[in-house]
């Protein structure tokens, strides 16, 4: 089912044609918003609804993404900030309609893997986890969504070139993003150095085992010469598969959590 996105960062006159596409199929829509939309609170939902009320459109047919980017950069101030304006934000939004849904969506995965010693690895904090949880805990009766980039950063892009890649596996487990890296794909081994790789995840203590995916399975098998080291694009697939069945698996343990009162503070200890 395809629902139509619209953003206070688009062009004004698309605003009519996805509003007639949102109206003709009857699937409702979604707002993307910003953090400079989350600053003016009172004003982005009051011009949110007139659009709305114009287009006739519900606000129950209506969800809001409150993406919030990359956050993995942010010193502790610029983050209890944006926790703030999130919080603040979600709670002039539930008090002025029931919009059918409200997401809180960032990433923490570094744009590159300029930060990692080569042939070494890093793990790097969630910190999309605790600026959810913040909102998630403050309101536990309205089911607040979750949403990330996966193993990739915001401003990725499969139609730039990398000219320059290493090979990298990016494995998700708790609140840490470990990023296992190798070298340059020009250099020595080239792909096929993936096989090591490979099996670095596979001994570290935070893989979880063959069977837990499909990308846990792959990865084992790599290691152990059962299949190609494969491409760039096969290791998106891996990781992301993985990262998709590890937070599917993570997120209704918390927000049965959440919804018996457990604190953030608490969760966040428990999935340390």
């Amino acid at each position: 089912m395809f629902t139509p996105v619209f953003g206070f960062d688009h062009e004004p006159e698309l605003w009519e044609r996805i509003a007639h596409i949102a109206v003709r199929q009857g699937h409702g829509l979604t707002f993307r918003l910003k953090i400079d939309d989350l600053e003016a609170a009172e004003d982005t939902i009051a011009e949110l609804i007139d659009r709305l009320r114009y287009a006739d459109i519900s606000a129950g047919a209506t969800k809001i993404l409150i993406d919030l980017e990359s956050v993995g950069g942010l010193d502790k101030v610029s983050l209890v900030r944006l926790r703030g304006i999130t919080q603040d934000f979600v709670d002039t939004a539930l008090t002025a309609a029931n919009f059918g849904l409200i997401s809180v969506v960032a990433s923490s995965m570094p744009k590159d893997v300029g930060s990692v010693a080569k042939e070494g690895s890093l793990s790097f904090f969630r910190q999309e986890m605790p600026i959810w949880l913040n909102v998630a805990t403050g309101v536990p009766s309205e089911g607040i969504a979750f949403g990330d980039y996966g193993i990739v950063h915001p401003n990725f892009s499969d139609k730039i070139i990398a000219t320059n890649a290493n090979a990298k596996i990016r494995y998700t487990k708790g609140l840490h993003h470990h990023v296992f890296r190798g070298y340059s794909l020009k250099e020595g081994m080239k792909y096929k150095q993936y096989h090591q790789l490979a099996q670095r995840v596979v001994d570290s203590p935070v893989y979880l085992g063959r069977d837990y995916s499909f990308g846990d399975d792959y990865t084992w098998r790599c290691a152990n010469l059962e299949v190609s080291s494969g491409n760039l694009g096969t290791w998106v697939e891996v990781d992301m598969n993985h990262h998709l069945v590890h937070v599917a698996a993570q997120l209704p343990q918390m927000l049965t959590r959440v919804a018996a009162g457990v604190s953030a503070t608490e969760l966040l200890a428990l999935e340390a």
